[in-house]
């Protein structure tokens, strides 16, 4: 628990008997990056959107994206089993609207992790 508060996050909701934690939703802004050839353009991204050609481009586009974390924690034998989850994904990106001919547009993605924020916890509880 102290890892997640230490990297800024709230926990929503905590259940010891379960073994289960799940955060507020996090702001994922600046630590995503779009798939492109099946691999996320930036390796570093915790979470990965599913890329889309826009003629346009997304330049001066506004991103929101979003998702909780619920981790688990099993005992089994002498050690535990951590199973970690990101949820309810909700990225788009609002185009500004240029003039009256071209309105405001909201695109909309799907969203995964990538793996990376896991390794860092996995990293960190070793």
């Amino acid at each position: 628990m102290r890892f997640f508060t230490n990297q800024g996050y709230t926990i929503k909701t905590s259940d010891k008997d379960k073994g289960v934690l799940v955060t507020e939703k996090y702001e994922f802004n600046k630590r995503f990056s779009f798939v492109k050839n099946g691999k996320p353009m930036d390796t570093t991204a915790w979470v990965a959107l599913s890329y889309t050609t826009n003629k346009g481009g997304f330049g001066s586009s506004i991103f929101t994206i979003s998702a909780y974390w619920s981790i688990s924690i099993k005992t089994e034998g002498t050690g535990s089993i951590v199973r970690i989850d990101l949820s309810k994904v909700n990225a788009s990106a609002t185009k500004p609207e240029k003039s009256t001919f071209h309105p405001a547009q909201v695109y909309t993605f799907q969203g995964q992790s990538t793996g990376v924020f896991e390794k860092m916890l996995a990293d960190a509880i070793k």
